[in-house]
């Protein structure tokens, strides 16, 4: 019964590091960047790994966490200019009631 245990332990773990091999293998492809060494996103992508490997470890426990990483890399950023910095819906709600209020008749 042990022996069964191992085996099945054993073919998991291999299955799951062939699910990351692919994993790998589609991020390549998806972004061949990443295999460039010294391309921005390689150096990003090797930064981002060993930060989350410190700071969040469960992180690598999805088998999809190669593609998962490049497509957080790549996705485009919002340039801060375009960043809303108005007030919120709600503020301006408040704001325009006031302003309602306060119109003469």
């Amino acid at each position: 019964m042990k022996f069964a245990i191992v085996i099945c332990l054993f073919c998991m773990s291999v299955a799951q590091a062939q699910t990351v091999q692919d994993s790998q293998r589609n991020a390549l492809k998806k972004y061949p960047q990443l295999a460039i060494q010294g391309s921005d996103l390689n150096k990003r992508f090797i930064a981002a790994f060993q930060e989350r490997k410190r700071t969040t470890p469960e992180f690598f426990k999805s088998p999809d966490w190669p593609m998962q990483l490049a497509d957080e890399l790549s996705a485009p950023a919002i340039p801060p200019s375009l960043t809303p910095v108005g007030p919120s819906v709600d503020q301006g709600k408040t704001i325009a009631e006031k302003l309602l209020t306060n119109i003469p008749s």
